[in-house]
């Protein structure tokens, strides 16, 4: 039911987009979603979600520098055409299950992203 996403989506400051790579790419479910966006910056109401940001979380179980460039690629371009403003990325690689628990760097990382996203947010 797109109608509630769209409510959610429109109530929010900060859109967190969080797939794993998928051939090099977001999943067929965040894809089709990301699809329905349009309507949201051209529809009805032309600019609504003009400044709203995006943020990527993505895992992969190749290198990041590898798996990660298209994908990062669509989001950063799919957010240009949304007139949303890029805020930020986090990509780890990780295989196993929970092996992501063990890469401090990135989750120190995601740690200051969502503090600056909250920092912004309530100084609004």
């Amino acid at each position: 039911d797109m109608t509630a996403v769209y409510e959610r989506l429109l109530a929010s400051d900060v859109w967190v987009i969080a797939t794993p790579v998928y051939w090099w790419g977001p999943t067929a479910q965040i894809k089709a979603a990301i699809d329905r966006f349009y309507c949201l910056a051209y529809g009805a109401n032309p600019g609504i979600i003009k400044g709203k940001k995006m943020v990527m979380i993505t895992a992969c179980a190749d290198p990041v520098k590898l798996a990660t460039p298209f994908l990062r690629g669509m989001l950063r371009e799919s957010c240009k055409f949304l007139q949303m403003k890029w805020a930020g990325e986090i990509a780890v690689q990780a295989g196993p299950k929970a092996e992501v628990k063990k890469k401090r760097r990135q989750l120190d990382k995601a740690r200051a992203l969502g503090a600056k996203l909250a920092g912004a947010w309530q100084s609004t």
